[in-house]
């Protein structure tokens, strides 16, 4: 089977980016019966094509589409170029899937441009706001419809842009390499360079407003009344992640109402990002909206302890394993962060909890489940008259 792939996600720094780049490595490995071909839209050579290097992305036949911009590249360029050489099956990892001559996939990783386009460029909402229903539209008739989510699969069917028979839910899977342990001196030496103390909570993901980072900070100023009270210093609470939307209005009014107890280190290497969430002493992830939730179950497959929303994906991500808490319960969210602060036990149960919850996800069911969807739809328009 001849394979197309749109990778005009490849170079995005959140979760897309990063299911489309183990999709990308994953596919090749496992399937290597396939030929593959990878759409590169044009504005994003350079960087498209260093990304793959540096990433080990290999075996994929790489087709450069001219185009300027990400309008022009789905809706003109990308098809032009789907007809002058139609793969088998071509599948868009992120929204949007083209008119193409051949059956066409589409991931639909959350409907944050729909319900919470807050935390997104304007011209990133535009552009799924009028070309994704048509996308899930093409993919249902032709191929098939992945959601990273039961609860995205839910909000299609409300929209009512899948029928109750359409759609594929495939979770996401964290890279294997946040798994393991990490050595302390390397722990250290990452605390020591954002001059971070040994006992800290960790945030990590985009700096927008459905994030919801304003309960974390608020619960950080009431857990530091009370530990005040026991003659206890407060830990900070440590956020890394890139800045969305309004994310750096947002951070600066938050490290400044925080009286130091939150530290905002930016956007940090994997390796770095690998430490923090090995030396930190409890995960918490507030979000009121997510599709999947890949900081969460990163920090479990790191054996950490997880305190996260009850909201949309993350309870299918989290299960049990973790402490589950209405986004906005700013008391809940104090109550449970000193809790796990303060009683070792408990901690230690919840992180040997997190490790057998991450072993429900991996890359290699990630692709497996996707594959299975293509020889799906390469079968289904085979058997049709």
């Amino acid at each position: 089977m001849k394979i197309g792939l749109s990778l005009a996600a490849a170079v995005n720094k959140g979760g897309i980016g990063q299911y489309l780049r183990l999709l990308a490595r994953g596919l090749v490995h496992r399937f290597p019966e396939n030929s593959y071909i990878g759409y590169i839209p044009g504005f994003r050579d350079a960087e498209t094509r260093q990304t793959l290097i540096s990433e080990r992305i290999e075996g994929w036949d790489l087709v450069t589409v001219p185009a300027a911009n990400r309008w022009a590249y789905e809706t003109s360029a990308l098809p032009r170029a789907l007809l002058e050489n139609p793969p088998d099956l071509f599948h868009g990892p992120d929204y949007l899937a083209p008119r193409a001559p051949c059956p066409v996939c589409v991931t639909v990783h959350d409907l944050a441009f729909r319900l919470h386009p807050s935390g997104m460029a304007l011209r990133s909402v535009l552009l799924f706001r009028l070309l994704a229903p048509e996308s899930v539209g093409r993919a249902a008739r032709s191929g098939v419809v992945f959601c990273d989510s039961r609860s995205t699969l839910d909000d299609l069917r409300k929209l009512r842009w899948l029928e109750a028979d359409q759609g594929r839910v495939v979770h996401l899977a964290c890279e294997d390499e946040f798994r393991g342990t990490v050595p302390e001196e390397q722990i250290q030496a990452v605390l020591d360079k954002h001059d971070v103390p040994r006992t800290y909570f960790l945030y990590v993901g985009p700096i927008e407003a459905r994030k919801n980072l304003g309960v974390l900070a608020e619960a950080c100023r009431i857990m530091g009344n009370v530990l005040e009270k026991r003659g206890k210093a407060m830990p900070p609470l440590v956020v890394t992640g890139p800045l969305g939307a309004g994310g750096k209005r947002l951070i600066k009014s938050l490290v400044k109402t925080s009286e130091d107890r939150l530290t905002y280190i930016g956007y940090v290497s994997r390796d770095e990002l690998r430490a923090l969430y090995a030396g930190c002493t409890v995960f918490c992830y507030p979000s009121r909206y997510e599709g999947f939730g890949l900081p969460p179950l990163e920090a479990m497959s790191m054996g950490k302890a997880v305190i996260s929303a009850n909201s949309t994906s993350l309870p299918e991500v989290v299960g049990d394993a973790g402490v589950l808490v209405d986004p906005d319960d700013v008391t809940g969210w104090s109550q449970a962060m000193l809790m796990h602060l303060t009683n070792e036990n408990l901690r230690h149960e919840r992180e040997q909890a997190s490790l057998e919850q991450s072993r429900s996800f991996s890359v290699d069911k990630m692709c497996t489940e996707v594959m299975e969807g293509y020889r799906a739809a390469v079968s289904d328009l085979a058997s049709s008259p």
